[in-house]
């Protein structure tokens, strides 16, 4: 057998690694290349159904006006124009309504009796509008409207998948309502910890629709939403809070608003931070029990929308004590329990599908344990982009975010990363354009590898 000098085996075995890699490589891409099944799979996991429309919406005096026929044949009701007498008519025996209107008037009949609108009917375009704000009580119609001033209309039996919230926004979770910028003589200063109406604005135009949103009870009781009370000067009364500018210029939010950003737009989910384990069990109740009677109060199926994080197996009790949410989040940072303990303690809970911890918390034994549960790990905080990718790889589901866009993260994978197909991803940094670039790229790779081998040996 004829004798290789060191240097020569080195070389051939660069050569065959990289003939491997390019091979593993070729045959990632075709296995993994993204196809129209999976993009379906993907909106199947959507937890609302809703449809979008092209409707115009007009606005007079800084109110939105929109069409009366259109948006209510949607719904199912059979509208007329009595064009002698000038007035619309629309009947839906399915969902219980009749409503009536004459153009010009400040006064519509909804079900037979006579409701104030805050400005009157008109034609505009040949078509009868309405004020939005009017259309919207009519029994079974559910619109919203966006921050870009966009319809939508949405199913009159909305739907709500049990964890489904988990399939949107890329699995990310807008931390304290997401992030804003504050222009400081031509400096961005970030702002965070804001909890307010416009981080939950911004957050919902940059595509995400679950938020995390921290929650103390006032000097008089009331739920605020705020982080931390040192950091808004001290403890705040209800009428304080009230009256409260954020970092001076950011509205101050209760939980009855909150759940108002909820109801204007359906399709978002809301991620509670009690910080419960401040409190003692008598506050805890309170808090909870608030949380639960408002959403009561204004609109019982916001409950299938809110999320609440607990923070060890006594707070869990404590909560489902006071209602039996459909999804809960368990939050570790506070937490005594071991890995084993929490694995023990989630197995039997069909209603935590989320572990959320620090990323330094996870462990392969922790995340294989989790996973044979068919539990999702999040991680918090994470800022980067591309700490988030990696972060993937280790297996996380998703994660809590202040700055990063969902239209920025691919949707997640079920799985950890392997050797197939992180080859692409390595690969698709370098970007090299042709077989032979593709070649020369992984035998460079190679004998790197084969280089540090050597001199660790």
């Amino acid at each position: 057998m004829p004798k290789y000098s060191r240097r020569k085996m080195s070389a051939l075995i660069a050569l065959l690694s990289a003939l491997i890699m390019l091979a593993v490589y070729y045959a990632a891409k075709i296995v993994f290349a993204p196809s129209a099944s999976a993009e379906a799979t993907i909106e199947a996991f959507d937890p609302i159904r809703e449809t979008f429309s092209e409707i115009l919406i007009v606005k007079q005096n800084g109110e939105s006006m929109v069409p009366f026929k259109k948006i209510l044949e949607s719904f199912g009701a059979v509208v007329t124009w009595n064009e002698q007498a000038e007035t619309v008519r629309a009947s839906n025996p399915k969902n219980n309504f009749t409503v009536s209107i004459k153009i010009g008037d400040s006064k519509a009949v909804v079900n037979g009796l006579e409701t104030a609108i805050s400005i009157p009917a008109q034609i505009i375009d040949d078509i009868p509008y309405v004020p939005f704000d009017f259309i919207r009580q009519i029994p079974g119609v559910v619109i919203s409207e966006d921050i870009n001033n966009n319809l939508k209309i949405w199913s009159a039996d909305i739907f709500i998948k049990r964890h489904g919230w988990t399939q949107l926004s890329n699995g990310l979770i807008a931390h304290a309502g997401g992030g804003l910028y504050k222009d400081e003589n031509g400096e961005q200063i970030p702002q965070i910890y804001t909890n307010s109406r416009e981080a939950l604005e911004n957050s919902y135009g940059n595509g995400h629709r679950v938020f995390e949103m921290d929650f103390l009870l006032t000097s008089d009781g009331k739920l605020a939403a705020v982080h931390d009370w040192q950091l808004v000067g001290g403890e705040k009364s209800s009428e304080e809070w009230k009256d409260m500018k954020i970092e001076s210029m950011y509205d101050a939010l209760f939980i009855e608003n909150v759940y108002e950003f909820m109801l204007e737009f359906p399709d978002t989910f809301l991620v509670t931070d009690t910080k419960s384990f401040f409190y003692d069990d008598v506050t805890n109740i309170k808090q909870f029990e608030q949380l639960v009677n408002t959403a009561k109060k204004m609109d019982e199926s916001l409950l299938k929308r809110i999320v609440p994080q607990v923070y060890d197996q006594h707070c869990y009790n404590i909560l489902m004590g006071v209602y039996a949410f459909d999804s809960i989040i368990y939050t570790l940072y506070e937490s005594p329990d071991t890995p084993g303990e929490v694995i023990e303690f989630v197995a039997d809970c069909d209603n935590i599908k989320v572990v959320a911890m620090m990323w330094t918390q996870l462990t392969d034994d922790f995340y294989n344990a989790l996973t044979y549960l068919s539990k999702y790990v999040y991680f918090f905080t994470i800022n980067v982009p591309g700490e988030a990718e990696i972060f993937r790889m280790w297996g996380a589901r998703g994660f809590y975010t202040d700055y990063i866009n969902p239209k920025s993260m691919p949707m997640p994978a079920n799985s950890k990363i392997t050797l197939i197909n992180l080859l692409p991803k390595i690969y698709k940094i370098f970007s090299p354009s042709s077989l032979i670039q593709g070649f020369v790229f992984f035998l460079i790779l190679a004998f790197l590898f084969n280089y540090k081998s050597r001199n660790i040996k």
